[in-house]
């Protein structure tokens, strides 16, 4: 009917030419949404004969899931080569490459649709994504898979060089550590490319303080660039703020991946690296920061620079010969530079050196900015205990409700050392026992524990008229202080919370918030305080600022967080190297039968128990390992449980190295 208006064809020459058309078209009514005419093409597609489609509205056979939001009809938008779907009349839906274009006919406006199957390019499509995802999976387990035993022969390798060797054996040695070393960073690249490529690399928003952080990397490349005899250094904008949000874990892996390279590709001279505030934004707290890593090495040409970030590439093949690598560092760098909203770049003049900078945007921390004050009134009250100005009464009655015996220790000399007796249950349901038994002061509750949780016990003691002390202050002892799950703590009526590693001088601030020692001035504060003490919104105020590379035992940080008292920290590691065989079995065993839900508490324990000890890179995998099970993926459990061993294997040679030292 509206084709007997083209005055250039009849109504049979426009319909023969639509037939003899393999691409699919149908003509629209605009106002109506009826198909006013389709060709061969486009029916057989729908797999219905030409005249049960006339008629019916378009969205009965395309783009079905714009119905009502159609971009073309409701948006006026024009459309070309995108893909759509369209379905046929046994309701499989087929991808379309389809292109809409608005026209006139017989004074109507009506819309022209054309589009041609995509099927087996999607399929295509599909089937290389599915490939590529398995391609990388493969490679990242088979990575793990050799990454165990190759990190025995750095650990063992390690150990031999401890010993008494001869020349020669030493030569050996060392030749196969640093060998074992090199393989290993190798396949650190790649399992990191992979978990780009699969699209599993996650991004954690930490505080963090960037000068510390910035000043470690002269520490870490001391050896190498003395061996080189090149000079190494990193300048700070005055203007950056000390402490920042963001992933410092990332930004320490990409800098670390610039600055190997320039030593690598520099014989002589220096490498410096400058980080310079580029913008800020105030109302946001944000921060855009410049960094740049020069070196005075060989330089590259402008010709080669363009294939400098791509995978598995190097601006010259004979520089994999000559110096090594997989070409996927500066790949790596610029992906993960991309996925924190920054860019990255190069100038460099052959013969004279390199300039590789980049940006990221961070967040200045306000929280850490927070606990610097608390910190000092933290101090102030350790400092008032110790001299006697401030002392709790020896009739306190406190309460421990922890199951890991490590962490159970560590409270517990602390408790001791401010004169504090305490009694310990392990599990929330013996804790609400024994508040029905006596009446104590204070209780510090663990968020997870076997039987009972404290979250669990937490709501029953609130509710039982069967308390003795019915406002008892609740004090939730957790490693995971993250701010959503401090407002969780608080919304179930716990009243503070301590976060692990337990340290003195805060455990001394939580017990004069609420125990009111003699001498101190403070009163005791609502349930509110925790939120307002710092503003509206809470906190990360128990996140450690993160620094310097974990390392596998930190004998430093134990020692602080127990005020110098090297014979409690002596205490806490043979408590901690008597427990751990039994935590690690009991971990092993709900692994084989697959107890998902007795896998989160092992976790969470052994994780809190490495955390008191100053295991660093133990407690570190342990949370890779506590999140998989909070994901249910077993696998993800699984496949670090090698790892696992092999790092408690290094903690323990530590461990008793350490204290079988004297002082």
């Amino acid at each position: 009917m509206v084709l007997e208006n083209i005055d250039l064809f009849t109504k049979e020459d426009t319909k023969a030419i639509l037939r003899s058309i393999n691409t699919g078209i149908m003509i629209i009514d605009v106002e109506s949404r009826q198909i006013l005419e389709i060709n061969p093409a486009a029916a057989n597609m729908i797999n219905l004969p030409m005249e049960e489609i006339i008629g019916h509205k378009c969205h009965v056979f395309v783009c079905p899931y714009f119905n009502g939001n159609c971009p073309v009809l409701d948006k006026d938008l024009e459309i070309k080569n995108l893909q759509k779907i369209l379905l046929r009349n046994d309701g499989k839906e087929i991808p379309v490459l389809k292109t809409v274009t608005p026209i006139f006919l017989a004074e109507r406006k009506c819309l022209i649709e054309s589009f041609v199957d995509i099927s087996e390019l999607v399929d295509a499509r599909n089937a290389a994504n599915s490939a590529n995802k398995a391609k990388s999976e493969f490679l990242s387990q088979m990575g793990h898979e050799i990454r165990t035993p190759m990190n025995g022969i750095l650990t063992m390798s390690g150990a031999l060089l401890d010993t008494k060797l001869d020349t020669t054996q030493k030569k050996y040695a060392d030749i196969i550590n640093f060998s074992a070393k090199n393989l290993l960073a190798l396949l650190n690249d790649l399992l990191d490319y992979s978990k780009i490529e699969a699209g599993k690399i996650e991004f954690e928003s930490l505080n963090f303080d960037f000068k510390e952080l910035m000043e470690t990397f002269e520490k870490i490349f001391e050896l190498e660039t003395a061996k080189k005899g090149l000079a190494l250094t990193c300048n700070i904008d005055p203007q950056i703020p000390k402490y920042l949000q963001g992933d410092c874990n990332r930004l320490r892996q990409i800098i670390i991946n610039l600055i190997g390279n320039a030593i690598k590709f520099t014989s002589e001279g220096r490498i410096t690296v400058h980080a310079i505030l580029e913008s800020e934004n105030n109302s946001e707290n944000n921060i855009v920061i410049h960094f740049s890593v020069s070196d005075t090495g060989i330089g590259i040409s402008k010709k080669k620079i363009d294939v400098l970030f791509k995978s598995f590439s190097q601006a010259d093949s004979s520089i994999t010969r000559k110096f090594g690598g997989t070409g996927l560092g500066l790949a790596i760098s610029k992906k993960l530079v991309e996925m924190m909203g920054g860019q990255i770049g190069v100038n460099s003049i052959e013969g004279q050196g390199s300039e590789f900078w980049f940006t990221i945007k961070f967040k200045r921390s306000i929280e850490l900015e927070n606990i610097v004050e608390i910190k000092n009134e933290e101090d102030i009250n350790l400092r008032a205990i110790q001299s006697g100005k401030i002392t709790f009464s020896k009739n306190l009655k406190l309460l421990v409700a922890e199951d890991n015996i490590t962490n159970q220790e560590v409270i517990l000399l602390l408790l001791e050392k401010l004169g504090l007796s305490t009694d310990v249950v392990t599990n929330g349901a013996d804790a609400v026992r024994a508040l029905e038994e006596k009446a104590y002061d204070i209780i510090f509750m663990d968020i997870q524990m076997p039987v009972m949780d404290g979250l669990e016990a937490t709501r029953l003691i609130r509710k039982s008229k069967n308390i003795l002390n019915q406002k008892i202050p609740i004090i939730a002892t957790t490693a995971s202080a993250m701010k959503n799950d401090i407002a969780m703590f608080l919304n179930e009526e716990l009243n503070d919370y301590l976060a692990k590693p337990i340290e003195m001088n805060k455990l001394v601030y939580i017990l004069q918030k609420w125990l009111k020692p003699s001498g101190a001035k403070s009163t005791v504060p609502t349930v509110s305080t925790v939120t307002t003490m710092l503003g509206p919104e809470l906190p990360q105020i128990q996140m450690p600022i993160q620094t310097a590379m974990p390392t596998i035992f930190n004998s430093k940080d134990l020692i602080r967080r127990l005020m110098g008292n090297r014979d409690f920290a002596k205490k806490i590691v043979a408590i901690f190297l008597k427990d751990i065989p039994l935590m690690m079995t009991t971990l092993q065993t709900h692994l084989d039968s697959k107890d998902i839900k007795n896998l989160k508490i092992i976790t969470h324990s052994i994780k809190g128990a490495t955390s008191n000890v100053g295991a660093e890179q133990m407690k570190n995998l342990i949370m890779e390992m506590e999140a998989a099970a909070k994901q249910e993926d077993m696998e993800g459990v699984s496949m670090r449980m090698s790892d696992l061993q092999i790092q408690l294997d290094k903690l323990l040679v530590q461990l008793k190295a350490w204290s079988s030292q004297s002082e």
